[in-house]
């Protein structure tokens, strides 16, 4: 290793073609898990950042870890959610050693020869928009022919302009997806989004994401997780990820809480009190309650997940607000839970 710069092996590593990298399996990668030895994976290559973790700026990255507890794992879906600079890439380049030995475990998945790329941004056209609630609209676009692309539980990157937002599509097939998007009046991008006009266009990039539900199971992060137990708590347009989970898997495996200011904020209740009826232990919450509400109140609180959640469930997924998820992820591990957000 040198004192400074790169680290000799990522110094040959960019000195050849890409393909004749040396080609590591997760396990070999999880070794590397020190200070003194610290290796990530992200796109599929692994990274020696030892030398870079001094040097990294804050301790707050990778939505509030530390880079030094995400060594030896996956840090695909966190590297690309904090938006970093080219810069920043650059750097990450710089250090790597090799890649994933395996190309079906690859950190992202690519989707099967869909119209989505990870690598670039592609167009797609608007097709048509609708309002759904005072603060929310059904977007249509347009892509082309053939598949989507995503795999269910991953993400898509909506770019205008220079401002970017990840969201999870509610159904795509047949040459269009559908997005469901709540627009912030001091948002970055979804008042842009909001503008639109049919014909318009905007960019997108994927898929992209740490969870991924395939072969009846889930996984986060190349991680294997049996359906039985799964524990899920959304908040607000948070639903979305769920949503494209539940409606792939059986309904009897999964128990979710799903929280919205008042009840007629609470998107695709129809659909999510049939899926109840078909097993999905469901607890729908709500800040502001009129006297005919039925349902839970107040936030998401331990007492809350502790009543709502299978005491056996071995995974508790999140998305939604940052500070909602923050809070849940706490409570889920101090409970005995294993943790992810979407």
């Amino acid at each position: 290793m040198l004192r400074h710069g790169l680290p000799s092996r990522a110094l040959r590593a960019v000195q050849r073609p890409f393909s004749s990298l040396p080609r590591f399996t997760r396990e070999e990668v999880a070794k590397h898990c020190t200070r003194g030895d610290c290796w990530v994976i992200v796109d599929g290559k692994v990274h020696d950042v030892t030398s870079y973790l001094p040097k990294h700026p804050g301790e707050g990255s990778y939505k509030g870890t530390p880079l030094l507890d995400m060594c030896g794992k996956d840090a695909t879906a966190a590297f690309r959610d904090e938006g970093h600079s080219g810069k920043a890439v650059k750097i990450r380049d710089g250090l790597v050693v090799g890649e994933v030995g395996d190309p079906s475990e690859a950190s992202e998945s690519t989707g099967s020869g869909g119209f989505l790329s990870a690598a670039e941004y592609k167009t797609m056209v608007l097709r048509r928009k609708r309002r759904i609630s005072p603060t929310s609209w059904h977007f249509v676009f347009d892509y082309g022919d053939g598949d989507f692309g995503l795999p269910v539980g991953n993400h898509v990157l909506l770019k205008l302009g220079d401002s970017e937002r990840k969201y999870t599509p509610i159904a795509s097939g047949s040459g269009s997806v559908h997005f469901a998007i709540k627009v912030y009046p001091t948002g970055d991008l979804t008042p842009k989004l909001e503008a639109l006009e049919v014909g318009d266009s905007v960019e997108i990039r994927g898929p992209h994401g740490s969870i991924e539900l395939r072969d009846e199971k889930i996984f986060v992060g190349g991680e294997a997780h049996d359906i039985g137990s799964v524990g899920l708590v959304a908040g607000g347009s948070g639903i979305t990820p769920i949503l494209q989970v539940l409606r792939s898997a059986p309904k009897t495996g999964f128990s979710l809480v799903y929280a919205n200011r008042v009840p007629e904020e609470i998107w695709f209740r129809d659909e999510l009190e049939g899926m109840a009826a078909e097993g999905l232990a469901l607890t729908l919450t709500v800040d502001e309650a009129p006297s005919s509400w039925v349902g839970s109140t107040g936030f998401v609180d331990e007492s809350m997940l502790k009543k709502a959640l299978p005491q056996s469930s071995s995974l508790l997924l999140a998305c939604g607000p940052e500070p909602l998820v923050k809070n849940v992820l706490r409570i889920g591990e101090g409970l005995g839970h294993k943790v992810a957000a979407f």
